[in-house]
């Protein structure tokens, strides 16, 4: 940079603190932020909203646009406003400052509002299970979703054993969660925990599985983890409350602790009648196990 230009800059900077109205050559961002407490409960649910926007002091914020996700709005600062009825709710709000600028921010799932009559419903057996309860042998399962070797198990191993040995009554099958590939991960447990609550968390199971290994992991977004729910006839906006409410984060990390008691490193990892396998090994590997517990 020459010396005319850095000179010409400063001058710019001089001039814009003595004429009236540009005392900042840069003015600060606007930003947009704000909170709403509570975030979740029964219907009829009042929401207090705070505007946390930050802004240039010399340019104030001087209107607000909230838009509620429920059809209704506001142009109060901090508005409180009424949900009438249950649904997932995304919320919007829109600051304009005195220099004329605009800016806006949108928080998804931001409010969920249950039914003022809705029963709870039923709590899911936790791990969740399949087989005869009296099968001889326990086969119990770490795995992730995104995990591919767990992904070709699944697929391609699985079926074997749930023909053989599961649907025959030799097995009873325990799935735990162990989502070692971080927030992704654990969501899509928490996703299959909320199939599990409506009854279809093998098939919910199934699905992410052939997802994973003919997509890769990372194709289990958000919201694909939602379509897939829809795709099956699942009630949406119950497993939509249950998701965005983090319902199972607890049997997760349960099962996050039995892992970590148990000395498991990996996924797939798996315990049969205690004895401990790992790694998505041949049918035949797991098939040699299961035949020497139930010859016991």
């Amino acid at each position: 940079m020459g010396p005319r230009v850095v000179a010409l800059l400063v001058g710019l900077a001089l001039l814009s603190l003595a004429l009236p109205g540009c005392d900042q050559l840069f003015p600060k961002p606007l930003v947009p932020d704000f909170l709403g407490s509570p975030t979740s409960g029964k219907a009829p649910l009042e929401v207090q909203f705070e505007d946390r926007s930050q802004s240039d002091p010399k340019r104030p914020i001087i209107a607000w646009e909230w838009a509620f996700g429920d059809g209704e709005s506001s142009a109060a600062p901090n508005p409180a406003h009424t949900y009438a009825a249950p649904g997932v709710y995304t919320v919007s709000l829109t600051i304009f400052d005195s220099a004329g600028r605009r800016a806006a921010l949108t928080k998804p799932d931001y409010i969920v509002v249950t039914a003022a009559d809705e029963p709870p419903p039923p709590a899911p057996k936790l791990p969740p299970e399949k087989g005869n309860p009296q099968a001889k042998v326990t086969m119990v399962e770490f795995s992730d979703y995104l995990c591919p070797y767990c992904a070709k198990f699944a697929t391609l191993t699985l079926p074997e054993i749930e023909e053989n040995y599961v649907e025959a009554g030799k097995v009873r099958l325990v799935f735990r969660h162990l989502p070692v590939h971080g927030e992704p991960s654990t969501e899509a447990a928490l996703a299959a925990l909320c199939a599990h609550e409506q009854g279809r968390f093998w098939e919910y199971h199934d699905r992410l599985f052939v997802i994973s290994l003919n997509e890769g992991g990372k194709a289990l977004t958000a919201a694909r983890l939602r379509a897939l729910a829809g795709e099956m006839g699942l009630e949406s906006e119950r497993f939509d409350r249950c998701l965005a409410s983090r319902e199972y984060a607890q049997a997760v990390q349960a099962d996050l602790a039995e892992a970590k008691r148990l000395g498991v490193e990996g996924t797939p990892t798996f315990f049969i009648n205690g004895r401990k396998v790992v790694g998505a090994q041949p049918y035949e590997a797991f098939r040699q196990v299961i035949e020497e517990e139930l010859a016991k």
